[in-house]
């Protein structure tokens, strides 16, 4: 299959995964929507620079049209969430009002990317087509890191871009969240360092040029999207030059100039914003360190590692525990094999070492930022490096164990892959309909577009994924068999 039309049947499947999500997420029914729908409504109307709330930064309070927002938008941002008809009914008038928002500060590309539907449309229709916008981008960046590895001869690597793009992935892809584009930004950077670095033979003059140049936009990318971009690139970088070997560039070319200009960009906006200080809302936790130190390791880190597979509204909507079991046992499977059989030391190191530090810089951000602003930290913060342990691994994998063992393995791969989106979009939908307790009166929620629409996109971009990875699964066929006929000797009729 080719590079261009495993790309396009690429951006099919991530797509149609995103935009399931955006047309089932009620408003608000992720991480943080809220924040960064009010952000881009206010970003697109010219409000770029917010005056930060309360003296000190806790956001801001960009204008936004009234219609934007229901009354209850904020419900479901409890343990025990009810059914998403808690809402309510945003208001009918388009009149300017002051919205809090503790995005109020971002950087504004990607608001100013996704959120020009809002104009038009100031409802939760803008909303959905916001969505649907942020879950386009996403998907291209993820089509391309899937259309850059099939070539390659490690015949793992798709697979790894798969298991990346968990349900919490999609999840993140189907809102307004740049979240969702940091991590799919990050997978791209990956990818790029792999196929320029990790190809047999050396790719060609003209394929380098082009890597350079999706390097840097994925670099941008994840610089823009996320206050401590800069910081994932570089650490993306050195674990890729320390896994890999590569050689150090000897000039700094157009590409690195790029990511250079963007890295100052973010740094100059951090300090006009004033994005990295914290407001007056903030509940530090005042507990013994012992104690501190004890609940993360009892309860948050268990909380991180589900999140990296699929925890959908606030952290409240999980899945099976058999479901991440499954998960855990072909992307566990995927990592402890690619350690086996590493034939570099510092390869097999990074593979183990990056989990390992992710998980160690989460309990010591938790353990600092608990005394700041409370508990802090998400799983998903892990996953633009935790991506990178997976793909090193498959990278590291090469073809062993034979086609028949890569057959197996996609097999189960794109089963429990398939199983579970389904689940989660299964968890979510019935999360949303009746919440996890009963309030009288709300009655049964259900998406503005119905369920048939959403369900339908999440199973065309299964369809795809199993379109796209059939070849990895199929056994070859057998060749066939040329059999001589006998030879009759016939007697001579003269003798």
């Amino acid at each position: 299959m080719g590079e261009r039309r495993s790309w396009w049947i690429g951006l099919l499947l991530f797509f149609a995964v995103g935009a399931a999500w955006a047309l089932l997420t009620p408003y608000n029914g992720a991480y943080d929507e809220h924040d960064h729908v009010v952000r881009a409504a206010g970003v697109v109307r010219g409000q770029v620079l917010v005056k930060p709330a309360r003296g000190v930064n806790d956001g801001g309070y960009p204008v936004v049209p009234a219609s934007l927002v229901p009354p209850g938008w904020d419900c479901m941002m409890v343990v025990n969430p009810p059914g998403a008809n808690c809402l309510g009914a945003a208001p009918d008038s388009h009149a300017a009002v002051p919205v809090h928002s503790r995005a109020a500060r971002y950087d504004p590309v990607y608001y100013a990317a996704v959120g020009w539907p809002l104009l038009a449309w100031p409802d939760m229709t803008g909303v959905i087509l916001a969505r649907l916008v942020s879950a386009l981008l996403c998907a291209a960046l993820l089509a391309t890191a899937l259309a850059l590895l099939l070539p390659m001869r490690q015949r793992y690597l798709p697979l790894a871009v798969l298991l990346a793009a968990s349900p919490m992935l999609g999840c993140l892809n189907g809102i307004v969240n740049p979240s969702g584009m940091a991590i799919d930004a990050a997978v791209l950077l990956w990818a790029v360092f792999l196929r320029r670095y990790g190809a047999e033979p050396d790719p060609p003059p003209e394929l380098r040029r082009r890597l350079a140049a999706i390097g840097a936009a994925a670099a941008v990318t994840l610089v823009v999207t996320r206050p401590e971009g800069f910081l994932l690139v570089a650490a993306i970088g050195v674990a890729a030059w320390l896994a890999m070997g590569f050689p150090r560039p000897r000039r700094i070319g157009w590409a690195a100039g790029a990511v250079a200009a963007a890295v100052a960009g973010a740094l100059a906006w951090i300090e006009a914003s004033r994005v990295a200080e914290f407001g007056d809302q903030a509940q530090p936790i005042t507990w013994p360190l012992r104690a501190v130190v004890r609940l993360i390791l009892e309860q948050n880190v268990d909380y991180w590692l589900r999140q990296t597979v699929g925890l959908f509204g606030y952290g409240t909507l999980g899945l099976p525990l058999f479901v991440y079991c499954a998960w855990a046992a072909i992307a566990g499977g995927l990592l402890v094999a690619g350690f086996a059989v590493a034939d570099r030391r510092r390869l097999a190191l990074s593979i183990v070492t990056i989990p390992l530090l992710c998980l160690a810089a989460g309990i010591a951000a938790d353990v600092v930022m608990s005394r700041i602003v409370g508990f802090w930290m998400q799983g998903r913060y892990f996953l633009p490096l935790w991506v990178g342990a997976s793909l090193l691994a498959a990278w590291a994998l090469r073809d062993a164990g034979g086609e028949a063992l890569r057959r197996r393995v996609y097999a189960a791969g794109l089963t429990i892959w398939a199983g579970t989106h389904v689940a989660g979009f299964a968890v979510a939908l019935m999360g949303y309909s009746t919440g996890r307790r009963h309030v009288p009166g709300l009655g049964r929620w259900l998406p503005a577009t119905g369920v048939t629409l959403p369900w339908l996109l999440l199973l065309l971009g299964l369809a795809a994924a199993a379109w796209l990875l059939y070849p990895f699964v199929r056994a070859p066929r057998a060749a066939p068999v040329l059999v001589e006929a006998p030879v009759l000797e016939v007697a001579d009729a003269a003798a």
